[in-house]
């Protein structure tokens, strides 16, 4: 008897601790996240300005060997016939396919710039997924006036972004190169489509991952400057809406006043 109410006393003592372990496991999913588990993803054609090419590719590089994230960027000049705003999910399939151990995977545009190369990818995503109510989410994106932006976003390794990242694939037919952004309107589409696909998503301050340098929604928002535009401290800058050429003086001003030395050829020719 006393064997057996030893054992009640132990499990009854017990409970707390095992409560609790599971809970902080639950409420830090990240808390184990290295730096290994994490890649960064690109794609260009050779439609790309040459003023944009070697910058940005360095921009990432160095980055990426700063915190030991793996880098992958990918050459899809023989992939004309779609827009090349649908590379994207091309390159991260593939990335999801070649590297199954990867735990998230960073997609950047060209037309971006890293500008604190201190700031760690695993640090952002614990700190937001310690605010998200929903503790497991796939996709960490930002949205402004115009919906969802693709410059710049994250998602996790799972199979259900597997699944969509397929789906997004075949649903674009040969020859449609001049359907721009409609792998943001395919996006936006599966987030409406109920609470059930909603949750799948994180929504991050654009400032945070995606920081705007045209003030695209000040006609819109009163409050645009402060949610969206990039201010000194942000941790990117996207050059969206005015075209490679249209930014160069701005890639060439903001490009200067990151705090690194380098090589502006050592990427691109890395790449041939």
């Amino acid at each position: 008897m006393k064997a057996i109410d030893y054992s009640l006393w132990l499990w009854i003592a017990l409970i707390p601790i095992l409560l609790f372990n599971a809970e902080k496991q639950l409420a830090s999913p990240h808390e184990n996240l290295r730096s290994e588990d994490i890649a960064i993803v690109m794609a260009w054609d050779e439609r790309v300005q040459d003023s944009w090419l070697p910058k940005s590719l360095d921009n990432k590089r160095i980055y990426a060997n700063r915190h030991g994230y793996e880098f992958l960027v990918m050459n899809m000049t023989s992939h004309h016939g779609r827009a090349p705003s649908w590379y994207k999910i091309e390159a991260l399939y593939k990335a999801f396919k070649e590297h199954p151990e990867k735990q998230w995977f960073w997609w950047l545009d060209v037309d971006t710039l890293i500008m604190e190369l201190d700031m760690r990818i695993e640090d952002l995503l614990d700190e937001e997924m310690k605010l998200s109510q929903v503790r497991q989410k796939d996709i960490v994106i930002s949205w402004d006036c115009f919906g969802l932006t693709m410059g710049s976003f994250m998602l996790r390794n799972t199979d259900w972004n597997r699944r969509l990242l397929f789906k997004m694939m075949e649903s674009v037919p040969s020859g449609s190169e001049k359907i721009m952004f409609g792998e943001q309107r395919y996006l936006q589409s599966i987030f409406n489509l109920g609470e059930e696909m909603a949750e799948k998503f994180h929504f991050i301050p654009p400032r945070k991952i995606s920081a705007a340098l045209q003030q695209p929604c000040e006609q819109f928002d009163k409050h645009s400057q402060e949610l969206y535009d990039f201010q000194h401290g942000d941790f990117l800058i996207h050059f969206s809406g005015c075209g490679a050429e249209g930014c160069k003086n701005a890639l060439d001003f903001h490009w200067n006043g990151i705090s690194y030395n380098v090589n502006t050829n050592s990427a691109i020719n890395n790449l041939f």
